[in-house]
Order: structure tokens, then sequence, then C-alpha cells
């Protein structure tokens, strides 16, 4: 009798060493997959916000951020044998032959024109000066409210936030009709012709049209363009 109980408490302590095994090795895989995921946690773990590629896993890469533009419109203006350019400081710098262009005394300009033999800037308090052509021949010292400017063959334009455009130059110029256009964002000036692109997208035009310059009907959304001598961008 003592032999068989002998033996059966000597196969019980065989199957306590051996559940005790399974549990050690239990509590090991444990320790080692709580230390994975504190690594992953500091070192791996995603950003927030950072998404992942569908099916992978991995992080997906953001998109970088566009750099921002820079628009050189109105900062730079050339006539016919001068270029005008826009300093930090609000003055205009002429180089070329300026040809009775004076900027010697701007300030506080914010944006610059030329065409030829004359320009125009406008002020950071929305009225204009002008230089250039013959006396008295583009005077628009009585303009107020104006937010941009242009120039093109014969005359200086204005634009005011409410979309009227105004316009001093050559007497008898017809490109003058500009000043029944409505709703007008943005004036660009050719040499006999002007473009304006609308506060709708929609582009109008006048003046000559012997190449279809002015052929600008089915345009639509447009939010910048360019006029040259004899063409619309």
């Amino acid at each position: 009798f003592r032999e068989n109980e002998s033996e059966e408490i000597a196969n019980h302590y065989q199957a306590f060493n051996k559940i005790c095994v399974v549990i050690s090795a239990v509590l090991i895989l444990i320790s080692l997959a709580g230390i994975m995921g504190a690594g992953a946690g500091s070192n791996g773990a995603l950003a927030e916000g950072t998404e992942t590629v569908s099916g992978t896993g991995q992080p997906e890469t953001p998109a970088p951020t566009p750099a921002p533009s820079i628009d050189p419109a109105g900062k730079i203006a050339a006539g016919e044998d001068f270029t005008l350019l826009l300093q930090s400081d609000g003055k205009v710098a002429c180089i070329g032959d300026a040809k009775g262009i004076d900027t010697s005394g701007w300030s506080d300009i914010v944006q610059i024109a030329a065409y030829n033999d004359h320009a125009i800037g406008l002020c950071e308090s929305g009225h204009v000066v002008t230089t250039g052509g013959a006396p008295g021949e583009y005077d628009a010292g009585d303009w107020w409210g104006i937010k941009q400017v242009a120039a093109c063959a014969g005359g200086v334009i204005g634009v005011t936030p409410r979309g009227a455009v105004w316009f001093a130059g050559t007497e008898g110029n017809t490109l003058m009709a500009c000043t029944y256009w409505e709703n007008i964002d943005r004036i660009l000036g050719g040499e006999k012709h002007i473009v304006a692109l609308a506060k709708n997208g929609e582009v109008l035009a006048l003046g000559e049209n012997r190449y279809g310059a002015l052929n600008t009907e089915d345009f639509s959304g447009v939010i910048a363009g360019a006029a040259a001598n004899d063409s619309t961008f």
C-alpha cells in the first residue's frame, strides 16, 4: 500500500511540474509581448492622425505641403524701352531709356503697370499716380478706391472693388468703352485691345480683333490671364 501511495504521489508531482512549466512559458510570452508593445509605442507608433495604406499596415506618406506661389503680377512692369520694379519699401525703381517716365516721387505703391511711353501706380490708399505721355494725357489723379490698375496703348485703367472700370488716356480712344463694363475683377491691357476677367469667371474683351483676340465668348471659370499685342491668353 505504501509503495502504491508513493508512486501516486510521484505521478502527481510530475504533473504539477509540467503545469508549472506551461504557466512559466505563458508568463514569459506575455512579458515579451508587453515589452514589444511598449517599444512600438515609444519608437514605432504611428503619429496621431497618420493613416495606413489599405491592406499593408504601413504608414501612408503624407502629401508634401506645396510651397507658397509667388505672383509677380503688378510687381514688375515694362514699357517700350524701360522697366519698372516695385520695391519692398513701396517705391518704384526705373531702368532703361525712361523717355519722360519719372517715378522718383512715388511712395506707398502696391501695384504697377506700364505700356509704351506711360506708367501707372496704385497707392495703398486706393489712389493712383501716373507718369509719361503728353501733359495731362493720363491724368487719373482724382481716382480713389481703386483695387487694380492696368495700362494699354493710349490709356490707363483702374478697377474698383465693386467691379466698376475707370479709364484715362488719349482722347477718342475706343478702349474707353470699357467704362461700361460691370462686375469686373481684373483688367488685362494689350496694344489695341483690353480684356476683363469678370467676377463670375467670364472673359470680356474690346478693341481690335484682327487675329481673333476678342473671341473670348467660350471662356469660363478663368482666374488669370494675359493680353499681348494681338492675342489673349
